[in-house]
C-alpha cells in the first residue's frame, strides 16, 4: 500500500521467476534466480484495512 496525490493506492504486481538450485549442508537453496515482472496493477483503495492484518494467517 502506498500513496500518491493523498491517496491510498494498492500495487499488485504479477512475476514469474527462474531458479536455479544447489544443494547445500543438506538443503536445496536457490543460486540463481532471474525474476520477469510481467503486468503491474495500481488502483486506489477503497479498503481501510492495517497491512498486518492482510498478512494475518501466513
Amino acid at each position: 500500500m502506498g500513496t500518491a496525490d493523498g491517496e491510498k493506492i494498492k500495487t499488485t504486481i504479477g512475476a514469474t521467476y527462474q531458479d536455479e538450485y544447489a544443494f547445500v549442508d543438506k538443503r536445496w537453496l536457490i543460486s540463481r534466480r532471474i525474476g520477469t515482472f510481467n503486468w503491474q496493477e495500481k488502483v486506489i483503495s477503497t479498503n481501510s484495512y492495517r497491512l498486518k492484518d492482510w498478512y494475518r494467517g501466513w
